[in-house]
């Protein structure tokens, strides 16, 4: 426990694995992290400030100071329908993030859907052929721009 705190406090898994020239274990932490980058990046990319949180914090980033976001990111799999699902474990029922950035990974490219986490009171989302639900969260920046709006302006008003 003590030596797995030390690691966290000075740079974390990644920061000793180059150190010490050890590869990481491909593995779902590895792909969190994949995930994360893609987020970050595509959230600067549309005006946002991103800070990254650390390992093991209840969401992975932090927008404008003010939403808090839970990345998840799926490579997904081919059902016996031959359809592509892409589960996402969102691991609580009541969730502590603002929104969940879920990322459908395709071979061809990455589909966004900025889910508000208010209306996901279960422990997985999967999305695939029929899921007409989510569809209208795909790339939706702009509801992430509205709350963090919000949250200032009701801030600045008290």
């Amino acid at each position: 426990c003590g030596l797995s705190n030390k690691i966290a406090k000075t740079g974390g898994i990644k920061e000793w694995s180059k150190r010490l020239s050890i590869p990481l274990r491909s593995g779902s932490t590895q792909t969190g992290w994949i995930g994360e980058e893609y987020a970050k990046s595509a959230l600067e990319t549309n005006g946002f400030s991103v800070e990254k949180m650390p390992t093991r914090h209840p969401f992975d980033l932090l927008i404008d100071d003010v939403a808090r976001i839970d990345v998840k990111f799926s490579n997904g799999y081919l059902s016996k329908d031959g359809y592509y699902m892409y589960p996402f474990r969102l691991e609580k029922k009541m969730p502590s993030c603002d929104f969940y950035f879920l990322i459908a990974n395709t071979e061809m490219d990455k589909t966004i859907y900025i889910v508000p986490s208010l209306l996901t009171h279960q422990v997985q989302i999967c999305l695939g052929k029929n899921s007409m639900k989510y569809e209208k969260y795909i790339d939706r920046y702009d509801l992430i721009h509205s709350y963090c709006s919000a949250m200032k302006n009701w801030e600045s008003s008290i």
